[in-house]
């Protein structure tokens, strides 16, 4: 317990394929590589950082639960074929590879780095949780790789105030099964949805899209 940081640093690796209870503070993998299949529970207040050149894999059978959150600072992360996260996941940079089918049941807070996968055997990760798509820096989708938006609480948001935004690019799809809205509140902003390499990806819309604010 504690409110304080507690490192595994290169060349030390982590293999969690038991419990592991994140009390208080935060449990950083800094710097080497890891490997999570078991159950990871964080306590309200705590988070799991993946960061700093970290190569994290995380097998189907590998659950994230509890109040706490997962932060993904600039580590290179795979959720394998069946991996299952419930609790909060902030994405702020480094790289999320999508190696099947994975599913967030907590809220994602994405405000930089790339989610993407196989471009020859693409994944789906499916967003059940709320989406929070904000900050100035752009976002990409990659690979082939689905991402499907499944959430209907009406509280998911695009708001990306970079000049590029939110790249979806080398074939990949943002599906929105649910409701989404598009937030550009600046009359003078735009916002683009684009990409700027390989193949063009596709934004779907099945389910509620809305778009508020004086910008565009």
């Amino acid at each position: 317990t504690g409110t304080g940081t507690f490192f595994i640093y290169n060349p030390t690796h982590l293999e969690q394929a038991g419990v592991l209870n994140i009390q208080q503070g935060v449990f950083n993998l800094d710097n080497a590589t890891h490997a999570l299949s078991g159950l990871t529970t964080l306590a309200a207040d705590s988070s799991l950082d993946l960061s700093s050149g970290s190569s994290i894999a995380v097998s189907g059978t590998a659950r994230f639960t509890g109040d706490g959150v997962v932060r993904h600072n600039s580590a290179t992360v795979t959720l394998g074929n069946g991996a299952r996260i419930d609790a909060d996941y902030a994405l702020a940079g480094g790289t999320l590879n999508i190696g099947g089918a994975a599913v967030m049941n907590g809220d994602l807070a994405w405000t930089g780095g790339i989610i993407t996968g196989d471009l020859v055997a693409p994944g789906t990760l499916t967003l059940n949780g709320v989406l929070s798509q904000t900050g100035n820096t752009t976002v990409y989708l990659r690979n082939g790789t689905q991402l499907v938006h499944a959430n209907t609480s009406g509280a998911s948001r695009i708001s990306n105030t970079s000049g590029s935004g939110f790249n979806i690019e080398f074939g990949a799809t943002f599906r929105n099964t649910g409701t989404l809205t598009i937030d550009i509140q600046n009359a003078g902003s735009i916002m683009y949805i684009d990409h700027d390499s390989g193949a063009a990806g596709t934004f779907e819309n099945t389910g509620t899209l809305t778009k508020v604010g004086a910008g565009r």
